[in-house]
């Protein structure tokens, strides 16, 4: 089956890798058809110059021409050709490549991973995808340049689609800004699933003897210039770093390597206003890393979502003081909780080596202690006049 069967291209060469090309595309409609012939009868006047035919014809076809606009504008999609064998790396193998990557993107639903609307990967070899005028992460990352809490908001959906693909043991192996659209309400959706690769009892993959598929700047390592037989979804969480990285340094630069920590890639000392860099700094430390070890990364998207998600709370949540026994995330390390460890007087407090007497003025008190880092919060106020924040009633 042909693609212009159903589709009309409105705009080529939207794109191109070593595959295919990307052009911009408009379903064809039965109704659209009628309407544009409709339309051109009346404008040639065609139809009877007087009577109540001519009358009507004039009145139908301008919401009719609105609602072919409306439609035709929410029908537009993205259409991805194979390059003909001469202009394709490696064209042996990017037929089956294509087959994989819509199996994959088929295989897994969530609403920021890229959707197939319609394919043929048998004859003509092509298939038609979700279009997103807004462009890629990779031109709108001064968004979320400095904003260290907007950044992972906006990325934690697309991660939690990654560690979906994960949990089917798929690795996408082609996650970067260039990569990753931007939809109509701002979300981050991951794009071509061309290098997937799918971690099952198989194996299957499709590259040479010498694994150079995908883009160096974004892929770890340990995956360059050497044959990996097993592909694990670690992989993806080293990219997934860098993109973060990218997010709030608003870099269009890539990080080389595994330099986040450098003097000039290192986020508390670009934003050293910001004390929340450091603790986006405890994720990179967890993903872009020179050697492949689980033990010191996290072995999937799921962990990695774990720790995006406490430290979202502890960025998120502002600190409580209703009642002692609130559940209150550490403002410090964001994973542990506040523990009530001293409730009165001086008598209490000086069990932790503060004095609250001022000026001779008796003050009660409230100590917390994170159970995870040891962070101390203290509350103090004059005997009588306890703030309401405290008061049971």
């Amino acid at each position: 089956m042909k693609f212009n069967r159903n589709w009309e291209i409105v705009e080529e060469n939207y794109g191109e890798g070593g595959q295919g090309k990307v052009h911009k595309v408009r379903r064809k409609s039965p109704e659209h058809d009628l309407v544009v012939a409709f339309s051109s009868i009346v404008d040639r006047n065609v139809l009877p110059h007087t009577g109540a035919v001519q009358r009507k014809a004039e009145e139908i076809v301008p919401p009719l021409r609105e609602y072919i606009k409306s439609v035709s504008s929410s029908e537009i999609c993205a259409l991805k050709v194979l390059h003909q064998p001469k202009d394709a790396r490696d064209p042996e193998l990017a037929p089956e490549r294509m087959k994989r990557e819509i199996k994959a993107m088929s295989k897994i639903t969530h609403p920021n991973l890229l959707k197939v609307r319609e394919y043929d990967v048998d004859d003509s070899q092509w298939f038609v995808a979700e279009f997103y005028a807004h462009g890629t992460l990779h031109g709108n990352l001064a968004l979320y340049k400095g904003k260290a809490l907007d950044s992972l908001i906006a990325l934690r959906p697309m991660v939690e689609g990654v560690a979906k693909l994960h949990s089917n043991e798929i690795v996408h192996r082609d996650i970067k800004p260039e990569n990753i659209f931007i939809g109509n309400n701002g979300e981050l959706i991951l794009g071509y699933f061309g290098l997937v690769y799918f971690a099952d009892e198989q194996k299957i993959r499709l590259s040479g003897t010498i694994d150079n598929v995908g883009s160096w700047d974004w892929m770890p390592q340990w995956a360059q210039r050497v044959r990996i037989e097993d592909i694990k979804p670690t992989f993806d969480v080293y990219s997934l770093g860098k993109v973060l990285w990218a997010m709030v340094s608003g870099s269009e630069q890539p990080l080389n390597r595994e330099y986040w920590n450098q003097s000039e890639n290192d986020l508390t000392e670009l934003f050293s206003n910001s004390p929340e860099m450091s603790q986006i700094n405890e994720i990179l430390a967890k993903c872009v890393v020179e050697y492949e070890n689980e033990k010191v990364m996290h072995g999937d998207a799921y962990l990695l979502l774990k720790q995006m998600d406490q430290i979202i709370r502890s960025l998120e949540i502002p600190f409580t003081f209703k009642g002692s026994k609130v559940n209150r995330p550490c403002l410090v390390c964001g994973i542990g909780k506040y523990i009530l460890k001293a409730d009165g007087g001086k008598t209490e407090a000086m069990k932790f080596g503060f004095d609250p007497t001022h000026g001779g003025d008796h003050r009660l008190i409230k100590i917390f202690t994170c159970d995870n880092c040891g962070h101390v919060q203290w509350f103090q106020w004059l005997k009588g006049e306890e703030p309401k924040a405290w008061q049971t009633k």
